[in-house]
């Protein structure tokens, strides 16, 4: 009776989360984080005519592996689904035909757990007023706190608008990459930014991690009003 069994799994991770690669042997089941690139090698009891990966394990033969002799191999990406929390393709088993015309009807099937890059979480600290008021040549302390909860951050920013215009950043917090708890404190002067008397500025943090599509974190908004020099 042929039988396709997988003897190792190789894990290379995305580079930005500085994991260094890994493999695993004789374990069929794969798991690992989002991006991660994963390289199946499997034995066969006899040589291979071709080989299949059979995503689902419902039967079809979805991706063509590299074969020779008795031994087929393929790498593979862990994706998630829009919902960023169920894999793309939560199972697959191998399938493949013998040079006899033999197949391995019913081979085991294995699971695929895709764990995701959960995005970054950011607060302003300063000032501690949800609205506030200013003048121009006023400068205004603001304060923020963001953490990566896995793999860093890589910018936090300070973005506003006033009124429906689009939003503009308004003060680079962090611009290179940090894990951990992360704070700073940066000084922000009104009339610098082209504001004028009577304007309402809307503003926020906005925190991007190390992912190649950035996740992306946002902070509560606060509110600033423009008021005129003193008379």
């Amino acid at each position: 009776r042929p039988t396709l069994m997988v003897q190792k799994i190789h894990y290379a991770y995305p580079p930005y989360t500085g994991l260094p690669t890994k493999e695993t042997n004789h374990v069929g089941d794969i798991r690992g984080v989002e991006g991660t690139k994963v390289t199946i090698g499997a034995l066969a009891s006899q040589k291979i005519k071709n080989a299949y990966v059979d995503f689902d394990a419902d039967g079809t033969s979805d991706l063509q592996m590299k074969t020779d002799g008795d031994r087929a191999m393929i790498t593979i990406p862990l994706e998630l689904r829009e919902d960023r929390r169920t894999p793309v393709h939560p199972r697959y088993a191998l399938r493949f035909t013998a040079e006899d015309g033999r197949q391995n009807v019913e081979p085991p099937i294995y699971s695929i757990e895709v764990t995701p890059d959960y995005g970054p979480e950011v607060s302003i600290t300063q000032p501690e007023a949800p609205e506030q008021v200013a003048r121009l040549a006023d400068v205004i302390p603001i304060g923020i706190e963001a953490r990566d909860p896995d793999y860093g951050l890589k910018s936090v920013t300070i973005v506003g608008k006033v009124d429906d215009a689009e939003p503009q950043p308004l003060l680079e917090m962090i611009n290179e990459p940090q894990t951990g708890r992360a704070v700073a404190t940066k000084l922000f002067t009104p009339g610098d930014a082209g504001l004028k008397p009577g304007d309402v500025l809307e503003y926020w943090a906005v925190a991007l991690d190390g992912r190649p599509e950035p996740n992306i974190g946002l902070s509560e908004h606060r509110r600033l009003k423009i008021i005129g020099p003193d008379k």
